[in-house]
């Protein structure tokens, strides 16, 4: 079984967002979704599930990198969960000087192969798909 590297200041900074979310679209309900779930939050409204949520936070600048990278699996799963029953998940990812939001199930990226190196695990270079920051709204 991979590590969860997951800290508590991730957790701290995923609540922060989905409250960030939830005051700005106060007509619905986030719902956390399970550890090791595929996306973090189902999002409700009128007693319906209406999308799925992926909260990423970032330390660098919004514009420092031209695309935004996630797992290519995550976003077959979006594709694959819109596809079926139309319901579309979104990437919102708060970078340290603006926030953004993607429909994942219908935004357009290009697919490489790719991962973080920083911990020494072979197992964070995987497929990829990259969206352009400018998508982001």
């Amino acid at each position: 079984m991979r590590p969860i590297y997951e800290s508590s200041a991730d957790i701290e900074n995923e609540k922060a967002c989905a409250e960030y979310i939830q005051k700005r679209n106060s007509d619905c309900a986030l719902y956390k979704l399970p550890k090791l779930s595929c996306f973090d939050y189902a999002v409700c409204s009128n007693d319906a599930l209406t999308c799925f949520i992926e909260i990423k936070c970032r330390n660098n600048p919004k514009q420092k990198y031209k695309t935004y990278m996630i797992s290519k699996r995550k976003v077959d799963l979006a594709i694959y969960l819109y596809q079926l029953v139309k319901i579309p998940t979104v990437l919102f990812v708060r970078w340290s000087d603006a926030c953004g939001m993607l429909n994942i199930s219908t935004a357009k990226g290009i697919t490489s192969t790719g991962g973080r190196k920083d911990r020494g695990d072979p197992k964070d270079i995987e497929k990829v798909v990259h969206f352009n920051v400018g998508l982001f709204s």
